[in-house]
């Protein structure tokens, strides 16, 4: 009758990946004739499950039409059985963020970038000691909002940031004569460590105090520290003077913030732009994507991967150290996660139209103001929900990438 449940028996094709210690199941093939099947797929188990058998699959969406492809999660249980669902991030990303990432974002940022007329800067660089950096990042750090008595800061090779415990969040940056990269990676570790430091700490009784499982609404945090607001002008005037002082620059505020706004295609991702970091990014999300699909030769990356940072930044890579060996991700068997940094680019764009008079809160130095929103609006909930829930309950809308392209057209003057 119109309004029965509807079944559907789909033909499963496994592949197994090991990569490092890591086992992944990609890309099941599952054909069938709604166009809503694997919207309300529910979680369940089979056993003894063999690659080409048939199984059950319940859709509730009472709506007939035709599905050609999508993908679930498959997992190896201790049990030896097959566990099955819609929600494994890494396909996850591929799945729900695929289209958007490649049909919206990935053309209008190529674009911009093409169009850009803005002043480029010669490197500045300046010598500090270990002692000054961690001085400023602790500065800096406390204006924004982290609780320096809950955490830590310290020099290392790479910057990343580390949840011991509630009360022991670990923030690091690297050495480095670049002051302007330096701000920018303290800002952003510390988006990561506001957010840590705040979950509700009632959330360790259910294991929904991290948020280790939600890659993207955790950068999303980092980045619009980083970029939202630490690239707005109106954050650094009333700190500016301090600043100066402590790094020793001899540059006016305006010459710094236009330094830190530079739109100038690089080799290394985590020194690029916010613009040009989009493609960055969609590079390694497209090469991810075609390994698991088999589309492409392994043996042949370094090529495939010079060729789109050619075609898509307009630069030539000299070697692979520079090139597709600059990221400890796919040496640590971290496949899927890339995309995480684009989501939360689109999430930021979201949020910002949500906060209201932006640079002017900035301007007056109440960047806690800001801080104390994201806390009581997303920070609280840690893992209790999903990205795209959290996101759906700040805004009110559906995910969409047009907030940060409209970000980006206005900022670069392209609108």
């Amino acid at each position: 009758g119109e309004n029965d449940d509807i079944y559907y028996y789909c033909t499963i094709q496994i592949k197994w990946y090991k990569i490092a210690s890591t086992i992944y199941g990609a890309h099941l093939y599952i054909t069938c004739d709604s166009t809503n099947a694997y919207s309300d797929i529910q979680s369940f188990e089979i056993q003894n499950f063999k690659n080409g058998d048939t199984i059950q699959i319940f859709n509730n969406s009472d709506i007939i039409g035709s599905l050609e492809l999508t993908e679930i999660e498959i997992e190896p249980l201790a049990n030896g059985r097959i566990y099955l669902t819609n929600n494994m991030d890494s396909l996850y990303y591929y799945n729900s963020a695929g289209m958007l990432i490649e049909n919206c974002v990935k053309n209008e940022n190529i674009t911009i970038r093409k169009n850009y007329k803005g002043k480029r800067y010669p490197p500045y660089k300046k010598s500090y000691t270990d002692d000054e950096l961690l001085e400023c990042s602790k500065y800096l750090l406390n204006y924004i909002g982290f609780d320096n008595d809950r955490g830590v800061v310290g020099i290392y090779p790479h910057g990343f940031t580390e949840k011991m415990g509630n009360d022991d969040i670990r923030i690091t940056f690297s050495q480095t004569n670049n002051p302007i990269d330096f701000c920018s990676t303290v800002i952003h570790e510390g988006g990561h460590g506001i957010f840590e430091q705040h979950i509700n700490k009632e959330y360790s009784k259910y294991s929904t105090d991290t948020m280790s499982h939600l890659f993207g609404l955790h950068e999303s945090q980092s980045r619009f520290y980083e970029n939202m607001l630490g690239r707005n002008k109106n954050l650094w005037i009333p700190i500016y003077d301090d600043i100066k002082k402590m790094l020793k620059l001899d540059i006016d505020i305006d010459e710094f913030v236009n330094r830190l706004n530079t739109v100038k295609p690089s080799l290394i991702r985590t020194e690029s732009d916010e613009l040009t970091y989009c493609l960055h990014i969609i590079i390694r999300y497209e090469i991810e994507r075609d390994i698991f699909n088999g589309n492409i030769d392994v043996d042949n990356l370094n090529i495939l991967w010079n060729q789109k940072y050619k075609e898509y930044l307009g630069i030539d890579v000299p070697n692979d150290s520079v090139g597709i060996m600059q990221d400890v991700h796919w040496s640590e068997g971290e496949f899927g996660y890339f995309p995480s940094y684009l989501l939360g680019s689109i999430y930021d764009g979201m949020i910002l139209e949500e906060i209201k008079n932006v640079n002017d809160i900035l301007k007056e130095g109440k960047i806690k103001d800001i801080t104390k929103y994201l806390n009581e609006n997303i920070h609280v909930y840690g893992g209790a929900y999903n990205s795209f829930e959290v996101i759906k309950r700040l805004t009110g809308k559906e995910l969409s990438a047009k907030p940060l392209i409209n970000y980006f057209k206005k900022k670069y003057d392209i609108m």
